[in-house]
């Protein structure tokens, strides 16, 4: 569904050129949800910008089910939730989850009422964002990405400012949602926990300029349900990629 190849991602920083990310090859298989994990500042949102268009880079190629990345944001193939949801301050919960199908010219009430019942906002339709939790803030942007059913779904530490109960919760949902659409997802985060219990596979990038150092299979099947977290299997997983970061 997506492959990178050779992909390297210069920034100017005065006269000089600072490469942000060097030589990235990895795929991702239909239906796959893969995380990217890895310090600060290797350039992992960087690596999902440029798989969602959102930036240009210097050398390599990516495609989106054989499209450009580009190519797939205007086929609406993709996608993309950000670290904070950006959501307009004067629309409401659907007026906001609206937006994206107005900008493609279309309108699909139904898909709207069902995409809010999915990420779990029915009876919040009319709420404004000021008047909303920061979880349920981080549904209804997750809702806007989803409304028109695309088929990759990026995600850039959206979790990130909840607290751990509410991000708990989020995880739960999102794996729900996941099984319900069947979405192809890359997920960025610094939690090593969340990325273990939601994904197939862990890709660790670390070193300026960022470069893959290990892409760990999590072999844990469909068994992502709350009790696994205290399971003895679950600590393995996460035992194996803190072991591959240590090496690192």
């Amino acid at each position: 569904m997506i492959t990178l190849n050779k992909i390297t991602k210069k920034y100017s920083s005065g006269a000089n050129k600072v490469t942000g990310i060097e030589n990235i090859n990895f795929s991702v298989r239909k239906n796959e949800f893969v995380s990217i994990i890895g310090p600060t500042g290797t350039g992992k949102s960087t690596l999902l910008r440029i798989i969602a268009g959102l930036l240009p880079y210097d050398s390599g190629t990516v495609y989106c089910n054989k499209q450009t990345p580009a190519q797939a944001v205007r086929s609406g193939l993709m996608g993309f939730v950000p670290q904070q949801p950006l959501l307009l301050p004067n629309r409401t919960v659907r007026q906001n989850i609206e937006l994206p199908l107005e900008i493609k010219k279309t309108r699909d009430n139904d898909a709207v009422t069902a995409i809010i019942e999915l990420v779990g906002l029915k009876g919040f339709e009319d709420f404004y964002p000021h008047q909303l939790s920061g979880g349920m803030k981080q549904k209804a942007a997750i809702a806007c990405a989803l409304v028109y059913n695309p088929k990759i779904l990026l995600m850039d530490e959206p979790f990130s400012s909840l607290d751990m109960i509410t991000r708990e919760k989020a995880n739960y949902d999102l794996i729900s949602i996941k099984q319900k659409i069947g979405q192809t997802v890359i997920f960025v985060t610094h939690n090593i926990e969340e990325a273990v219990f939601l994904s197939d596979r862990v890709v660790f990038i670390s070193g300026i300029p960022g470069k893959i150092i290990s892409d760990i299979p999590i072999k844990m099947g469909n068994r992502r349900h709350r009790e696994i977290m205290t399971d003895e299997s679950f600590f393995n997983e996460i035992k194996k990629v803190r072991k591959v970061m240590a090496m690192a």
